[in-house]
């Protein structure tokens, strides 16, 4: 066990944004953290339904479903012609400057 460290993980994404004037972080549930129990069972509904959906006949609109893994799935391609849709991707841009905000440090005294 780490006594504390729940609490302190919630107040820190609440507080995180902060320091760059933004207000706190809303959560759902009152800012109760959820147990184990809670998410194991999202995530099982949450992979029913990608596996309902990777098995559609009809992708819903907007939803490339190719895939190379997923048997049974409609949109089933081989390596070879995923390659290929790999291959077809333009070369990447220029690299761009690193915002100096990335590596600024702040603190929040509450």
């Amino acid at each position: 066990h780490m006594p504390g460290f729940l609490e302190a993980t919630v107040r820190w994404f609440k507080i995180y944004k902060m320091p760059t004037g933004k207000p706190p972080n809303q959560f759902a549930f009152g800012g109760q953290a959820k147990d184990k129990a809670f998410a194991t069972r999202i995530v099982q509904e949450t992979h029913t339904q990608w596996k309902a959906m990777m098995k559609q006949e009809q992708a819903p609109t907007g939803i490339n479903r190719a895939n190379t893994t997923v048997t049974g799935s409609s949109e089933l391609i081989s390596q070879e012609q995923a390659s290929a849709e790999v291959a077809k991707t333009p070369p990447p841009g220029p690299a761009q400057p690193i915002d100096p905000d990335v590596g600024k440090w702040s603190y929040v005294s509450m």
